[in-house]
């Protein structure tokens, strides 16, 4: 199994009355084990770890360092705090192996001894030892062949980050072209009569749009990639609250109307300035609305601002309420996965709940914060994001 098969197995015996150590040495050599003999504890101490034996048979009274000591000394030296320790003594009272086995022994044998029972409790403790010593030579091969698959998944993963990187920019390039044309188009139909606009304008419209949602789609693969890759900073600012809603509130609505929804705004009047990384608090406001507007037909979402403060530190609480379809258990296991949606067949039907949530979440940590979720299936959901109103840059 171990070494320890390979070759005989060492074994310490310590006492300083001459005849018991003549008695075990010949009585485990007729066992074919190789025997050393020390009179005293420092001698034990020495050969210990000069050898570095399988096993120490240890008296306990001797004149010098008594047993007690010489275990101690040996379990607080790491080159020889795994050699295993029986105690052999006249000592017969329970304080006396209550202590044997609180300094590190093993075991506790009582003069006079029965020969049988010697050789017994070493092989025991041997093979105990040799188990032990199996099982860390496979710990450590386990662990060293964990660390060099963690190095290649590392390696993958980089390689990943840089091809959707890499990827992600390509595409970019065509998108942007076909956006820029298809507003001048969107422009140029106007100048046309009434009925070969209404021909084409609508088609331009869903070819503006259709890229737009595939730049979306495009910029959070690559925010993710950013994330995943360590390489997403923040990028800290001062900003009103009222300036990042009505922002967002503008970009919104479009969607918002589109499912016949309305939009209701409550934040304080008061000034409320932000110190904080504005892309990133507007982007998840905006995911979490687009989530909303989407699984919400003809009803109601609600974008409200509160402030608080805690532990000597000022939060503000964003939260987006609709009364859509809502969240199912399933679904919410699920939530902040990326690619992880629930159910394929929302997506299909809404086009939504992708990697939003998981970026917005990502976004939320960077910041200091969290996001959290309640909702009911059929009756709606309820997002909350809190932020400190001051980020603090990360350590390095």
């Amino acid at each position: 199994m171990t070494q320890m098969d390979d070759k005989t197995a060492n074994i310490l015996i310590v006492d300083d009355i001459i005849d018991n150590l003549k008695v075990l040495s010949t009585t485990l050599e007729q066992q074919n084990y190789k025997v050393r003999c020390a009179k005293n504890g420092f001698m034990a101490l020495q050969a210990a770890r000069k050898i570095f034996p399988d096993l120490i048979l240890l008296d306990i009274q001797m004149p010098d360092l008594n047993g007690y000591e010489v275990c101690q000394r040996l379990k607080a030296d790491l080159q020889t705090r795994h050699i295993p320790v029986i105690f052999l003594s006249a000592l017969d009272d329970v304080l006396d192996k209550q202590k044997a086995f609180a300094v590190g022994g093993v075991d506790y044998i009582t003069k006079p001894f029965e020969v049988e029972e010697v050789l017994a409790r070493v092989a025991t403790h041997l093979e105990l030892q040799n188990v032990r010593q199996f099982l860390e030579e496979q710990v450590k091969k386990r662990t060293i062949e964990l660390t060099k698959a963690l190095k290649q998944a590392d390696a993958a993963n980089v390689a990943k980050s840089q091809f959707i990187a890499n990827m992600s920019h390509e595409l970019r390039t065509p998108l942007s072209a076909i956006i820029g044309y298809s507003e001048i188009l969107e422009e140029e139909s106007k100048d046309l009569d009434i009925e070969k606009e209404q021909i084409f304008l609508p088609d331009l419209e869903k070819i503006h749009s259709s890229a737009h949602h595939l730049l979306e789609i495009i910029n959070n693969i690559l925010d993710l990639s950013k994330i995943e890759a360590g390489k997403m900073e923040l990028y800290l600012e001062q900003a009103e609250i009222s300036a990042i809603l009505e922002e967002v509130v503008g970009i919104i609505q479009p969607l918002v109307h589109q499912n016949l929804n309305t939009l209701i705004v409550e934040y304080p009047k008061r000034s409320i300035t932000l110190y904080t990384d504005v892309f990133k608090v507007r982007q998840s406001l905006l995911n979490l609305l687009s989530n909303a507007s989407k699984f919400t037909k003809a009803g109601e979402i609600a974008l409200s601002v509160q402030c608080d403060r805690r532990n000597q530190r000022d939060y503000i609480y964003f939260q987006v309420k609709d009364n859509g379809i809502g969240i199912t258990e399933t679904e919410m296991k699920k939530l902040f996965t990326a690619f992880g949606q629930a159910d394929s067949s929302i997506s299909r039907k809404y086009g939504g709940r992708g990697l939003g949530l998981i970026l917005t979440q990502e976004f939320c940590q960077m910041m200091g914060g969290e996001i959290m979720v309640e909702s009911t299936p059929g009756k709606g959901s309820c997002f909350t994001i809190k932020l400190p109103a001051i980020v603090d840059l990360p350590e390095d």
